[in-house]
């Protein structure tokens, strides 16, 4: 079958090194993640992400494109967790949920009816408006829809007031971090991010139907 009628998976060339460091050769994760600059938790959500995606493109018969994410080369070690100012150093763009359409706006405290997202550049101080109307408004998978659009955006991590479980684990999955029971203004949120004050949670905080 041509290569070009085939449907795609999308494997981030962070997904790919990570896979190469831990399948080829050979490393644990504290070694691979520490090659990779980014703490031992990313490592293991980017890793988890591309083992899935290798899966699904194997076993339904999906081509994989290598594409995106944040990479460097040749770059000496570094602190994994933390970077000037206590803020995480493998961050470099983040999702803030958002009920208006800059930074002043209140942070969004429902993760998939949120209908902005600020896009916010960590390195440059940037930041752009993401619409979430499409999956806000959606009957159902609001919360997987959402993710994916912030996925596509190059996120590694969402700051919102509260996230369900399949939100959650698309997240996840896509490695992906999650601040919730973030509240304030989305001026106050970038900067208690920036200060070290936010911690990723574990899991989702609220219920499916919350």
């Amino acid at each position: 079958m041509p290569l070009r009628v085939l449907a795609e998976v999308r494997l981030g060339v962070d997904e790919l090194e990570a896979m190469r460091l831990a399948d080829v050769e050979g490393l644990d994760h504290a070694d691979a993640s520490e090659r990779m600059d980014v703490s031992r938790q990313t490592f293991g959500r980017i890793i988890h992400a591309g083992r899935h995606k290798v899966a699904l493109a194997l076993t339904e018969g999906k081509a994989i494109r290598i594409e995106g994410g944040p990479f460097q080369l040749t770059q000496p070690p570094r602190s994994s967790t933390t970077a000037i100012n206590g803020e995480r150093s493998d961050i470099v763009k983040i999702a803030i949920a958002a009920d208006g359409a800059d930074l002043s706006a209140r942070v969004g405290q429902r993760f998939g009816r949120t209908r902005q997202f600020v896009i916010y550049d960590v390195a440059a101080g940037t930041f752009e408006m993401l619409d979430n109307a499409p999956s806000a408004d959606a009957s159902q998978g609001a919360g997987t829809g959402a993710a994916q659009r912030v996925g596509r955006a190059g996120v590694q991590a969402v700051l919102v007031g509260h996230c369900g479980p399949k939100a959650f684990r698309a997240l996840s999955e896509g490695g992906i971090a999650v601040y919730a029971n973030v509240e304030g203004s989305v001026s106050d949120a970038v900067a208690a991010f920036r200060s070290g004050q936010l911690t990723p949670t574990d899991g989702a905080d609220v219920d499916s139907h919350w």
